[in-house]
């Protein structure tokens, strides 16, 4: 290349740095939130960090009657994805950044107040606590499974669109 000439910017997710079928799995059953991102009636975007249940490649998570990405997923049945970890801002170079995007149709499941410890709903919501709070997960399922814990419905989103990076394997 000559003085005058840029070199294009490598995009950040490319084939050289994508996570295999393996990392990825690894990945997504490590506890990192995922930030979902739902249409809102004035097209922005709504986005919030959320626990999930990644399972053959797809990730469930709930929601709360009343939520605005609930509302969101009813009129526009999809939603995009990211689940990441960067740690270079503590760690300089030796860090590590990985992600993996998810954008595809969501089937939801509910509205329902979940009471049987037996359903899906149910047991989806233990797995996502006892993953992610461990041995407090049972406080917090106090709340969420029961004649008083509110309507819920669980959310599955099946991607059509993944991309993924771990930018250690430049």
């Amino acid at each position: 290349m000559s003085d005058g000439e840029h070199r294009p910017a490598a995009g950040t997710a490319t084939k050289a740095n994508a996570l295999t079928a393996d990392e990825l799995g690894a990945f997504m059953s490590a506890t990192h939130p995922m930030t979902l991102t739902t249409e809102r009636t004035d097209g922005y975007a709504h986005v919030t960090p959320l626990w999930y249940l990644w399972r053959e490649g797809r990730l469930y998570f709930t929601l709360v009657e009343g939520r605005r990405h609930l509302r969101n997923l009813r009129r526009t049945p999809r939603a995009t994805i990211c689940v990441s970890e960067d740690d270079r801002p503590q760690l300089g170079a030796a860090g590590r950044a990985r992600a993996a995007m998810f954008a595809g149709p969501v089937e939801l499941i509910g509205p329902v107040v979940v009471t049987d410890p037996a359903s899906e709903i149910a047991q989806v919501l233990r797995t996502i606590a006892t993953r992610y709070l461990g041995s407090d997960a049972e406080a917090a399922l106090e709340r969420a499974i029961g004649p008083d814990s509110g309507l819920r419905t669980m959310v599955i989103l099946t991607p059509e669109v993944t991309m993924t990076f771990d930018l250690s394997k430049r």
